[in-house]
């Protein structure tokens, strides 16, 4: 009975092989195993069924010819019938020794073939080339591809070198293969022990926390075997420094700020740090504008002049790069930030209540015409501040902490002027405070959302006229309370494209 492998290649199957076949397998198969794998799983079913038909080797059961498409059943089987010699395998045509009939002892001999006949009619031997296990691993700390077969670095200024590492047995002198793609450009490798460059390269962008990494597609494979392939994504060196320091009461050429990237030459990012300049000065001014805004929005309609306010004091520093993961396969951006608005908003003055129409009509006959001419104003005495400090240490490890501190008091007051006869005393109250509430939202990269929140101004009137025989008091919410902002948006202090 005679069979072909996957390889094309024909073995004769023997039953019952005598003691001068001098092993079960040709050579060079290590064993059975190995060679039974050169078949596919129906060539070996229609061996056992082969042997099943065959009346001079009952040794197969019954029950496992019914069971033919457990393949690993088969193969155990046939292996078994390998190692205990009932049955082998040889290359049609090769020349086997027999044992000889003493009545042919004196027969003549054949005459003895050449040299050259002989090997042409000897077989072609079958290599094993098969490829047990693969892995990589980059050159700086040795880290290695998951099980899935990713590997993630971050290639220093002399580049990365990716180790290529497989176990193989056997070997036919071409293999393993390594094929190696990236881009356009493509390269192939071959050895037990090889590497590839896997290049730095600078970003000089914006875009620091949402990079889309070079990416090298390698895939392994010998003549037999499994087959691998392995993902490495290499992401920038670029290390940025930010700071600013901006006082908006001051003109914009006393404001501090620097962003360098290193480890590349100044000139080459000179245009990258202007844009990142104008990327944080927008979001700054933008905010302070929406802040501005919102409290002249909530005030003007009750003052008679425009409030003096400070806001957005701002001290910010920044630093961060990608980095590899010393415990896993994975690269993070690691940073750190600081922000420090101090203050966020800050009012220490003194302002008439408004127009004339923000008084209600009773006060306004109270003051006219029994008492004389009334004052109302609003005072405003402290700052809010906002700290916040953002983190992130290992790829599944990121920190913020945000708090809004201090409160701005308000106060309402009045005085009486050409007080007519018989009023002997005024008295004015009602205020609140202006405070922040602060959050940080879950995200990995600085951000900041913040609200300004008061309740409101209540004020109360007490008028004793008459030598204290007339008492008048009564209440008006002047102002009322809730946020300055109708929905309070996320900050991200370097710019929403960073």
């Amino acid at each position: 009975m005679q069979f072909s492998n996957r390889h094309g290649t024909r073995f004769e199957l023997v039953i019952h092989p005598t003691a001068a076949v001098s092993t079960a397998v040709p050579i060079p198969y290590a064993g059975p195993e190995a060679f039974l794998g050169t078949f596919t799983a129906a060539q070996r079913a229609e061996m056992l069924r082969s042997l099943g038909a065959n009346a001079r080797f009952p040794t197969v059961d019954n029950a496992l010819l019914r069971n033919l498409q457990n393949d690993a059943l088969a193969t155990t089987t046939l292996a078994r019938l390998l190692r205990t010699r009932q049955i082998a395998f040889s290359v049609p045509g090769a020349q086997r020794t027999t044992q000889v009939p003493a009545t042919a002892a004196a027969a003549p001999s054949a005459p003895a073939e050449r040299p050259q006949e002989a090997a042409r009619q000897a077989p072609r031997e079958e290599v094993v080339c098969e490829l047990m296990a693969a892995q990589i691993s980059c050159s700086h700390k040795g880290r290695k591809a998951n099980r899935e077969g990713h590997l993630e670095v971050v290639p220093g200024r002399d580049d990365d070198g990716i180790k290529l590492e497989a176990t193989i047995r056997g070997g036919c002198g071409h293999h393993p293969r390594w094929q190696i793609k990236a881009d356009k450009h493509s390269e192939t490798k071959s050895g037990a022990r090889t590497s590839f460059l896997a290049q730095n390269w600078p970003l000089k962008s914006l875009l620091i926390f949402e990079v889309l990494p070079r990416t090298y597609q390698v895939d392994v494979d010998c003549c037999s075997g499994m087959s691998k392939r392995f993902t490495v994504k290499a992401y920038p060196i670029d290390q940025w420094s930010v700071t600013a320091n901006i006082d908006f009461k001051k003109p914009p050429t006393q404001w501090e700020f620097e962003a360098k990237i290193t480890p590349w030459d100044e000139a080459g990012t000179e245009d990258t740090g202007l844009k990142l300049k104008s990327g944080i000065l927008h979001a700054l001014t933008d905010k302070k504008k929406q802040l501005d805004y919102a409290l002249e929005k909530v005030l003007k309609p009750l003052l008679a002049k425009e409030p003096e306010w400070e806001f957005f004091k701002t001290k910010f520093t920044f630093k961060g790069q990608w980095v590899e993961c010393e415990t896993d396969h994975r690269c993070f951006y690691k940073y750190e930030a600081t922000l420090a608005l101090d203050p966020l908003v800050k009012g220490s003055f003194t302002i008439p209540f408004g127009p004339t129409g923000a008084i209600p009509p009773w006060i306004k006959k109270w003051s006219t015409d029994l008492i004389g001419d009334l004052y109302l104003y609003v005072q405003f005495g402290g700052e809010v501040g906002l700290k916040g400090k953002w983190s992130r240490t290992t790829p599944d490890t990121t920190a913020a902490e945000v708090s809004g501190s201090g409160k701005v008091g308000v106060k309402v007051g009045g005085s009486l002027f050409l007080m007519k006869r018989g009023a002997l005393n005024l008295d004015v109250n009602g205020g609140t405070e202006i405070s922040a509430e602060v959050t940080a939202p879950v995200e990995r990269k600085p951000a900041v959302s913040f609200d300004l929140k008061w309740g409101g101004i209540e004020v109360e009137l007490t008028i004793e006229a008459a030598w204290g025989m007339v008492e008048y008091k009564r209440k008006w919410k002047a102002v009322e309370g809730g946020s300055f902002f109708q929905q309070p948006k996320v900050w991200h202090p370097l710019g929403e494209g960073a």
